[in-house]
């Protein structure tokens, strides 16, 4: 037996474009090798920046084309630091990289609960001066949810009024595979809003290539990061991805890729139901995760030791708070093959029956 991991926000490869990658490395190496295998601008390969500029509708100065949307959050982290504006609200749960980002800069950090729909807006309100709002607003990671089309109207206004920044982290919304698309908070405030995507998700993880679309002010600073870095990104991946647009291929695999993940989903939700039926969650409209909360009285760090003797892994939920999270627990479904995922929950159970069973033989006074 080998162990199945949920634990990983990865495709697995037969959702991977092999065949269109290489053909578009060939092609791009074929026809602009010279500057794609040199130095170059610090904000990206040009031509990317340019297709990426045209389909926001700005200028391509305001495109940043850096190694997957993480580095985006690093970046932005690092400058407002600098700036001494290192302070952040954000979602609880949220990406556990980002808040490492935030914690190793030494960021006032402000929990704002997360609910079915999104993150709490009053909660949000409650908030003299966040500062910046880091948000993954669609196929949330780790909870799967989305936020509400009226939330979206009031994190926009309530920005507005404050003068907060707000990071939109958006890899997922093109996962969708139920449900109505939504406004991008950056269509409702463009001039306050760090708009983040990767193709990480849509095409490769190993391409290591996401785009921010930066406010015209933070322009030129985050570019000066960039190079101060790495002086210029690598640009092969970045030609493959440019090609990959402008031929179809890209919006091609995503099709592809949605109709697996819905499968996926689906698989997993009822896995859940017929073997944990005593956990809950939030079935998400799109995306990679299903976040799950256990039953009444287990708590994660007793089913991840047990989950380990039953070979199979996730992600605990305590990764994702600054505080909180001992009864949940994150399954990315995404890199699981649909025929193994009733499989991998149904190992998930016994590590929950085997939390539970030890919990149960403690003495009272060890309870307590």
């Amino acid at each position: 037996m080998t162990v199945i991991s949920l634990a990983r926000g990865v495709p697995t490869v037969d959702l991977l474009p092999v065949d269109a990658i290489r053909e578009a490395a060939a092609r791009v190496l074929a026809g602009d090798a010279g500057q794609i295998l040199s130095y170059g601008p610090g904000g990206g390969y040009p031509p990317l920046r340019e297709l990426l500029a045209q389909r926001h509708g700005v200028g391509p100065e305001r495109i940043l084309v850096v190694n997957g949307s993480l580095q985006g959050v690093a970046f932005i982290a690092e400058q407002l630091a600098r700036s001494g504006r290192a302070r952040v609200a954000l979602e609880a749960p949220t990406y556990d990289r980002s808040l490492k980002n935030f914690r190793a800069r030494s960021f006032a950090i402000t929990p704002i609960p997360l609910q079915d729909d999104g993150l709490d807006t009053d909660a949000l309100a409650a908030v003299p001066d966040p500062g910046l709002l880091y948000t993954i607003p669609t196929f949330q990671n780790p909870a799967g949810s989305t936020l509400s089309a009226a939330k979206r109207q009031r994190v926009a206004e309530l920005a507005r009024r404050g003068g907060f920044l707000v990071y939109e982290d958006d890899p997922y919304s093109r996962l969708r595979f139920t449900g109505s698309e939504l406004p991008t908070l950056h269509s409702l405030l463009p001039e306050q809003v760090i708009w983040a995507t990767s193709f990480t998700k849509t095409i490769a993880p190993g391409l290591r290539v996401g785009y921010l679309v930066v406010p015209p002010d933070l322009a030129g600073e985050l570019t000066g990061l960039a190079v101060d870095t790495y002086i210029s990104p690598s640009f092969l991946p970045q030609a493959i991805v440019a090609d990959l647009l402008a031929s179809g291929a890209f919006d091609a695999s995503v099709a592809n890729a949605r109709v697996a993940l819905a499968e996926r989903c689906a698989a997993i939700c009822a896995a859940v139901d017929t073997h944990l039926p005593g956990a809950s969650y939030v079935r998400p409209e799109g995306g990679y995760f299903l976040w799950l909360e256990l039953p009444q009285g287990v708590e994660v760090g007793a089913v991840t030791a047990a989950a380990a003797r039953h070979e199979v892994a996730f992600v605990p939920g305590t990764d994702f708070f600054v505080e909180g999270g001992e009864r949940h627990l994150r399954l990315a479904f995404s890199g699981v093959i649909t025929e193994l995922i009733g499989e991998a929950v149904r190992r998930l159970a016994l590590a929950v029956d085997d939390a539970r069973s030890a919990k149960d033989r403690q003495p009272q006074a060890a309870r307590a």
